[in-house]
């Protein structure tokens, strides 16, 4: 009885095994010939706009945790870019 259903177990491994490595070995499902569907990728690709975070409650928000987390990793008197600007890490005391 064991014996059985071990080999059911082993059978069913065996076919699994086989059908997923015939899956991969087909460069026809991997690689698309479709040109209908690169026109579809390509118009898709330029309907996606960048999500821009340049309003001023974010800036407010979140411009102190980058603020600190530099300061923390690099110390006092580094340079970094926030939004397109250039921020250093001291304090106004400091300078």
């Amino acid at each position: 009885m064991i014996k059985g259903i071990y080999g059911i177990i082993g059978m069913i491994i065996i076919w699994v095994c086989l059908n997923t490595s015939n899956i991969a070995s087909n460069s026809r499902d991997i690689k698309s010939n479709d040109k209908e569907l690169e026109v579809i990728v390509k118009r898709l690709k330029t309907k996606v706009k960048k999500k821009t975070y340049n309003s001023v409650t974010f800036q407010k928000k979140y411009f102190k945790q980058v603020f600190f987390q530099q300061r923390s990793i690099h110390g006092a008197g580094y340079t970094f870019t926030w939004n397109g600007k250039k921020y250093t890490t001291d304090y106004k005391e400091e300078k």
